[in-house]
C-alpha cells in the first residue's frame, strides 16, 4: 500500500457491524507491523507499507513469546490456526508415512512456499493429519520437554478487536487438515499429542530440523507376550524369562521402560529388561524363590516411564512349582519299661530351604502294635520328629516314622528303640549352711543309663539329718539331673543329708553332708538426733538395734567423754544417756564395744546430732552419698548455727568440686 504525496489514508474504521460486515457500511482495515502488537490507523505519505499482520503471544512456545501473524489461515491472518493454502504435497506425505503413523510434524523455514511473506528468525511448524478421520484432543508445543497447549481456533470473528471473545479451543483436527504456527528458528523439544481411533498418539521432546518431517505414531506403542512353559522347584532360587515385548523402532521417541513381576504368591519384584534387538524385541527376566509347591499365576507389567500417554501392558502366565524332595535319617532311642519315653525318633531335611515346621505332618509306628502322631520342629540341620510313648516291657523295637509335606513329598524313616530297665547313678553333695538361716541349693546329682528321660519322670525326697524331711525338685541339664531343696537348721554341726531319687524303672539313695555354722557377729554404727541438755535413749532404740550374732549380745557398760566434751553413760543392754557440754557445737561421738555369746567383739561409733547438724548430715548423705568428715560437719554446722540458710548451703554442696568430680566420672 502506498500513501499519496499530499495526504493520509484514513483506515481508522467505521461504524458498521465489525463482525457481520453490514453491506454498504464502512469496513475496517487494520495496519500493523511484525515488530509490535499495536494497530495503526494511518499510512505515512509517499511510503510503501507491507502489511503482514502484528505479532501475538504464542501459546505453543514455552514462555509464550510473541511470533508474527500468518496469512492463509482459515480465520484470516492470525498467529496460529488451520492452514488453507500450503505447498505441501499431502498425498506424497501420506504415501511415505510409516505404518501406524497418524500425523506428521513438518518444520520448514519461514519462507515456506504457499505463504505470502518471509519471516526471518522464525520457522513454520505444521501438524498434519494424515488420516481421513479427525484427531481428537490435539495439543502442540515447543521449547520444553512435555510442554503442550490445546490447539486454538482463531479468526477475525473470535478476535476481541472485532468484538469476539478470544480464540476457542479446537477439540479436533479434521481429516487431512494442517495446523500451522510460527516458532523461533532452531526450536527444540517439539511435543504433540492427540487421540486417534481411541488410542493415544504423541511425540515427546523430539528435535526436528528445518526441512524435516517427523511422523507421529501411537505413543510408544508396544506389545507384551508371555514366555510360557514356566517351571520351578519350591525353595530354589531361579531366574525366569517371563515375557517378551517389542518396543517402537521409530527414532527420537526418547522412551524408557520398566517392568515388575507379581509372582502370584503374595510377593513382587522389579524385573530386568534386555537391550532390544534389531527388531525392537526385548526379554523380561526376574529371579524368585517359591516357598511352596503348587500352581501360581504370575503377572508381568511393562511400563514406559517417560511419557504419561503410554498405557502399561500386562501379560499373565502359569508357573508349575514342583515339590522339593525329603530325606530322612534314623536315630537310636533308649526307653525304660513302664516309664514314658519323650524324645526324638527321627530327623529329616527338605530340599525347600524356605520350608517351615508347620508344612509337615508325621506319624509314628512304635513297633509294639501302637501308633500315634509325631511332632515336627526345627532342628540345627533341618527338622526333627519327636513323640511320647510308654513301652510295657523290655525289648528292641523298630520305630517307623512317616513324614509328609503340604506339597505331597513323603519320606519313611525306620529308627530303633532299645527298651530296658535303667540304672540311676547318684552322688550327694557337701553343702554349707548357717544356723537359723534358710539354705536353698543342690544337695545331690545323678545320671541315668540312657539319659533320655525328662526330669518329670523322677521324684526325690531329702532327709536333712536333723529328723526333718522334705520333697525335692529335679531339674535336667543334658544328661545330668540335679536335686535341690530348702531347709533351715536350728543348731550348728555336721549333718548327713540322704537323698532318695526314684523313676525310670530304678531308685537309689545319695548321701551328702551339711556343715552348719553359727551366724557371725554384725554390728553397726548408730546416729541419733537430739535436743539440748540431757537425753535418754532406751534399749529398744539403743546401740544394739539391728545387730545380729550368737545371743546374748551386750554392750560394754561405761561412762565416757565424747569427742566434743559431752558425757555418754552406756549400759549393757544398749541404752544410754547423753549430757551435752556447756558449749555444745551440735554434734558429738564416742566409740562403744558389742560382745556376742561366743565372745566375739565389734567396736562401733555412736553419734549425736543437733537439729542443725542433722540437716548437714543429710546433705552429705543425699548429695555426696557419704557420711560427713569431722571437718566438714564442724564447718557447716557452725555455719548453720551462725545464721546460715539452707539455700546457700545447698548451693555450696551442689557446686562443690567433689560432686563435680562424681558427675564427670560418669562420662
Amino acid at each position: 500500500m502506498t500513501g499519496s504525496a499530499g495526504g493520509t489514508i484514513d483506515v481508522a474504521g467505521g461504524a458498521a457491524d465489525p463482525v457481520n460486515g453490514t453491506p454498504g457500511g464502512q469496513g475496517r482495515f487494520l495496519l500493523g507491523t511484525n515488530a509490535a502488537g499495536a494497530f495503526s490507523g494511518t499510512v505515512t505519505p509517499n511510503a510503501t507499507a507491507t502489511i503482514s499482520g502484528p505479532v501475538t503471544a504464542n501459546p505453543f512456545v514455552s514462555g509464550n513469546p510473541s511470533t508474527p501473524y500468518l496469512p492463509d489461515l482459515a480465520g484470516g491472518a492470525e498467529g496460529y490456526g488451520i492452514a488453507t493454502d500450503t505447498a505441501l504435497d499431502l498425498p506424497d506425505l501420506i504415501d511415505t508415512a510409516p505404518a501406524g503413523a497418524a500425523a506428521a510434524l513438518v518444520m520448514s523455514s519461514g519462507n515456506t512456499a504457499g505463504f505470502a511473506e518471509q519471516y526471518p528468525g522464525y520457522d513454520l511448524l505444521l501438524l498434519v493429519n494424515l488420516t481421513d478421520q479427525s484427531l481428537t484432543s490435539p495439543q502442540l508445543g515447543v521449547g520444553s520437554p512435555g510442554f503442550e497447549s490445546t490447539l486454538l481456533e482463531g479468526g477475525y470473528e473470535n478476535d476481541p478487536a472485532f468484538g469476539g471473545s478470544g480464540a476457542k479451543s479446537l477439540s479436533q483436527l479434521g481429516a487431512y487438515q494442517i495446523y500451522a504456527t510460527l516458532v523461533p528458528a532452531g526450536s527444540a523439544d517439539v511435543n504433540a499429542t492427540f487421540v486417534y481411533q481411541g488410542k493415544n498418539y504423541g511425540a515427546d521432546a523430539v528435535s526436528i530440523l528445518p526441512g524435516s518431517t517427523y511422523y507421529v505414531n501411537q505413543s510408544g506403542s508396544f506389545d507384551v507376550a508371555p514366555a510360557g512353559n514356566l517351571a520351578a522347584t519350591e525353595g530354589s532360587n531361579a531366574v525366569f524369562t517371563v515375557a517378551t515385548f517389542t518396543r517402537p523402532t521409530q527414532a527420537n521417541l526418547g522412551l524408557a521402560y520398566s517392568a515388575t513381576i507379581d509372582w502370584g504368591d503374595g510377593s513382587s519384584s522389579a524385573a530386568t529388561i534386555s537391550a532390544p534387538d534389531a527388531n525392537g524385541a526385548s526379554t523380561v527376566t526376574g529371579a524368585h524363590t517359591y516357598a511352596n509347591a503348587g500352581h501360581e499365576t504370575l503377572t508381568v507389567v511393562v511400563d514406559e516411564v517417560i511419557s504419561s500417554l503410554i498405557t502399561p501392558k500386562t501379560a499373565t502366565e502359569a508357573v508349575a512349582v514342583a515339590d522339593a524332595p525329603l530325606s530322612g535319617k534314623a536315630v537310636g532311642m533308649m526307653a525304660t519299661p513302664q516309664a514314658t519315653f519323650n524324645g526324638i525318633v527321627a530327623t529329616f531335611t527338605d530340599g525347600n530351604s524356605l520350608a517351615k515346621a508347620t508344612d509337615f505332618t508325621a506319624a509314628i509306628d512304635w513297633g509294639d502294635g501302637t501308633s500315634g502322631p509325631g511332632t515336627v520342629s526345627v532342628a540345627k540341620d533341618g527338622f526333627e520328629v519327636s513323640g511320647s510313648h510308654l513301652y510295657a516291657s523290655s525289648g528292641t523295637e523298630n520305630v517307623v516314622v512317616s513324614v509328609s509335606d503340604v506339597g505331597g513329598s513323603k519320606v519313611t524313616i525306620t529308627s530303633s528303640a532299645t527298651v530296658a530297665p535303667s540304672s540311676i547313678d547318684a552322688s550327694g553333695a557337701t553343702v554349707s549352711a548357717t544356723e537359723g538361716a534358710a539354705f536353698n541349693g543342690v544337695v545331690a546329682t545323678f545320671t541315668r543309663g540312657d539319659g533320655s528321660a525328662p526330669a518329670l519322670d523322677f521324684t526325690a525326697k531329702i532327709d536333712w539329718g536333723d529328723a526333718q524331711t522334705s520333697a525335692a525338685t529335679v531339674t535336667e541339664s543334658g544328661t545330668t539331673y540335679s536335686i535341690a531343696g530348702s531347709h533351715t537348721y536350728a543348731d550348728t554341726g555336721t549333718f548327713v543329708v540322704a537323698t532318695t531319687v526314684s523313676g525310670g524303672g530304678g531308685s537309689t539313695v545319695a548321701k551328702g553332708a551339711a556343715n552348719v555354722v553359727a551366724p557371725g557377729l554384725t554390728a553397726d554404727d548408730r546416729t541419733y538426733v537430739i535436743g539440748s541438755g540431757t537425753v535418754n535413749v532406751a534399749a529398744g532404740n539403743g546401740l544394739l538395734t539391728g545387730d545380729t550374732g550368737p545371743s546374748q549380745l551386750s554392750v560394754t557398760a561405761e561412762t565416757v567423754t565424747g569427742a566434743e566434751g559431752g558425757t555418754f553413760v552406756i549400759n549393757a543392754d544398749g541404752s544410754f544417756t547423753y549430757r551435752s557440754p556447756a558449749n555444745f557445737p551440735g554434734y558429738d561421738s564416742v566409740q562403744f564395744t558389742v560382745t556376742d555369746a561366743s565372745g566375739d567383739k565389734a567396736t562401733q561409733t555412736v553419734t549425736v546430732l543437733s537439729q542443725h547438724a542433722s540437716v548437714v548430715w543429710k546433705f552429705y548423705e543425699s548429695v555426696l552419698n557419704r557420711t560427713p568428715d569431722p571437718a566438714g560437719l564442724q564447718y557447716w554446722t557452725n555455719y548453720f548455727n551462725n545464721g546460715g540458710n539452707t539455700g546457700d548451703m545447698a548451693f555450696g554442696f551442689f557446686e562443690s568440686d567433689e560432686l563435680l568430680d562424681k558427675v564427670l566420672a560418669n562420662y
